[in-house]
């Protein structure tokens, strides 16, 4: 009768297999952390903020080299998350560190398209801000104007750019139907009777003023009348009846810029200085700024500011309703659409990958 001798498992393989394993996953999860933090890091767009340039549903690959990557000032924070895992923290706001900027490859120009933590979002650490992206239309120590709709830079009209969308009010001949208009490539459409409200770039007004839809089209824009204190535009104060197509002239901060702190520019500057540049023991009383309960006539600005738009003009929560871009909340720039999905029928977008102008 004969037999076969059983091997016995080989304990000692397998925990080898277990720990090249875990040694292969720690090296990609390590280099995963230093590429997001200094090369590259991906977002999504969940809105129509920056369309036609970026629609909701693409996938933008934003780069760190650019401007240069920032150090953390949060280090208590769980790598490759945001905010939250589910219900729970992310991070542990224990421990907040000055923030400093690696050596750049360029320096942020007029019309970049920049990725950043949103300024306002008090209730979260700098780099734990939401990530909202926009179009620098004013840099550090511009002098910058909007009026009529139409954007000025240090006296000059800024340069115009086709995929800039505005909303135009559009007088039908025989009435139509969306499925024309969508061929056009319009979709943000408001109808009513004969007319219609739709954001138009440069090439979908030229195709509709050809069409044989089209009676008249007129651009909406808000007057330029003072009409009193409009409290969605920045500043929020009295001293200023700005609106979203008439604003400024205002100075962007730049930093070691001194300016004389009268009430008018005080309330204009007042957010940066009492949120932004860092300062301990600051506040404002009776249109008066007190430092460590020193009465300050004049302020030196800490940090660089820039001013951003949205490239779908009029459904933009952008600089003109909560101000300006602190330096120091600067994620990158966004450079490249690396995937689009449309976010209604899940079909993919292959004609809208490529780079971002």
């Amino acid at each position: 009768m004969g037999f076969t001798l059983r091997q016995k498992p080989n304990v000692h393989q397998k925990k080898n297999t277990l720990r090249d394993f875990l040694d292969t996953f720690l090296k990609a999860f390590i280099v995963a952390i230093f590429l997001k933090w200094l090369l590259f890091e991906a977002f999504t767009m969940p809105t129509s903020d920056m369309a036609s340039t970026l629609l909701s549903g693409d996938f933008v690959l934003v780069s760190k080299l650019h401007y240069g990557a920032r150090t953390p000032a949060t280090p208590l924070q769980i790598p490759l998350t945001h905010q939250k895992i589910g219900h729970f923290p992310a991070y542990l706001d224990w421990i907040q560190l000055p923030i400093f900027r690696l050596p750049a490859l360029s320096q942020i120009s007029e019309n970049d398209v920049i990725t950043f933590n949103y300024p306002p979002e008090t209730y979260h650490p700098i780099d734990q801000k939401t990530p909202f992206i926009g179009r620098c239309v004013g840099l550090a120590g511009d002098t910058l104007e909007i009026k009529k709709g139409e954007v000025f830079r240090n006296n000059q009209p800024a340069q115009t750019l086709s995929f800039i969308q505005n909303p135009y009010l559009i007088i039908l001949k025989n009435g139509i139907v969306p499925d024309q208009l969508k061929e056009l490539g319009i979709s943000e459409i408001v109808s009513f009777q004969d007319k219609l409200i739709a954001q138009l770039n440069k090439k979908m007004l030229g195709k509709l003023r050809q069409s044989a839809y089209c009676h008249k089209i007129t651009p909406i824009i808000e007057p330029s009348e003072s009409t009193g204190q409009n409290e969605k535009i920045f500043p929020h104060s009295s001293y200023f009846s700005w609106n979203a197509d008439n604003l400024g002239p205002i100075k962007i901060p730049q930093k070691g810029m001194s300016i004389l702190l009268t009430p008018e520019k005080l309330a204009l500057y007042e957010s940066i200085i009492l949120k932004y540049e860092r300062l301990s023991h600051v506040e404002i009383r009776n249109d008066s700024l007190f430092l460590a309960q020193e009465f300050m006539e004049n302020y030196t600005f800490q940090q660089d500011y820039y001013f951003v738009l949205g490239d779908n003009r009029r459904n933009s929560p952008d600089s003109r309703f909560w101000g300006f871009v602190p330096e120091n909340h600067i994620i990158g720039k966004a450079i490249y659409r690396w995937f689009s999905i449309h976010p209604k029928t899940g079909s993919i977008r292959f004609d809208r990958i490529g780079f971002i102008q």
